[in-house]
């Protein structure tokens, strides 16, 4: 039976590569080659042979060539397909089996970081998996930020593990948000600071408050429709976590629809001048005192 396996790039590859060792095949991902299926279409010798093909940049050009020498291959075929069109789809339900492996989002994500953890017997408290859960890894990524978790003497905590993680824009954002929407000018230049100084580039710390205060002008414009909207209805609304649909919250509850209509004018127009030229840090410096002064 040809099995295909979708989804999530790194979970469908991991799925497809272990049904390929359940079934005597070698663990490897073949390119969509005329040649690679030629050898598929040949019978072994010797265990250990074939593979998983590997189509996950197949071109539809390459599916044309490729589609009638896949129809002379063998009954049992593993492809390895994580975002196939609809018409490769319906060429693989009609063969056999399509097995889909979504990515893991929100409250699915943690509990993904926590097995992670739990396989390679490193024991976290919650706010370290939640730091894991929250970084701009991809589920692949999330693997290989645990291995290196793994090179750690005990006990991992957040403000060890903090350091080694790469952040998601949002998070910068929720850094300098806070005294931002408290209007307190010297703590989001300190916290500016020390988000330079930790090597963020200017232009990305831009990008993540344009990016939060464009999520918090939606949460505006979906509080007025919903006034009593929870955090999970949030979360699912803006496509952000729970976690970062309660802070959003409590920040838009300080600072009102004004503020933020102002706070995006701001933003654009700094945008605009970096555009043209200048010194960024200094552009962003000014911003951010102007943010906080609203």
């Amino acid at each position: 039976m040809w099995i295909a396996f979708t989804g999530d790039p790194y979970l469908a590859r991991r799925e497809a590569l272990k049904e390929a060792r359940l079934r005597g095949l070698a663990e490897r991902l073949l390119p969509p080659q005329p040649e690679a299926l030629e050898a598929l279409a040949q019978p072994g010798l010797f265990g250990g042979l074939g593979g998983v093909l590997d189509f996950r940049e197949l071109s539809e050009s390459t599916w044309k060539e490729l589609k009638e020498r896949l129809e002379r291959l063998p009954s049992d075929l593993l492809i390895y397909d994580p975002k196939p069109t609809s018409g490769r789809t319906r060429f693989y339900k009609h063969r056999g089996e399509v097995r889909r492996f979504p990515t893991p989002r929100f409250g699915e994500r943690r509990v993904f970081v926590q097995n992670l953890l739990k396989a390679r017997g490193l024991k976290a408290p919650a706010a370290v998996v939640h730091l894991l859960a929250e970084s701009e890894a991809d589920t692949e990524g999330l693997v290989r930020e645990v291995e290196k978790l793994a090179l750690l003497d005990p006990p991992l905590t957040p403000e060890r593990v903090a350091p080694l993680l790469a952040w998601s824009p949002s998070q910068s954002a929720f850094d300098l948000a806070e005294p931002l929407a408290r209007r307190e000018p010297g703590e989001a230049l300190a916290v500016l600071r020390r988000l330079l100084e930790a090597g963020e580039a200017p232009l990305r710390i831009l990008g993540a408050l344009g990016w939060h205060y464009a999520k918090l002008a939606a949460l505006g414009w979906h509080l007025e429709h919903r006034p009593r909207a929870r955090e999970a209805e949030v979360a699912k609304a803006l496509g952000v976590a729970p976690f970062a649909a309660r802070r959003l919250l409590g920040q838009y509850r300080r600072m009102g629809a004004h503020r933020v209509e102002r706070a995006l004018g701001l933003l654009v127009e700094s945008e605009r001048r970096a555009k043209s030229g200048g010194d960024p840090t200094v552009q962003l410096a000014a911003l951010v005192d102007r943010l906080a002064r609203l």
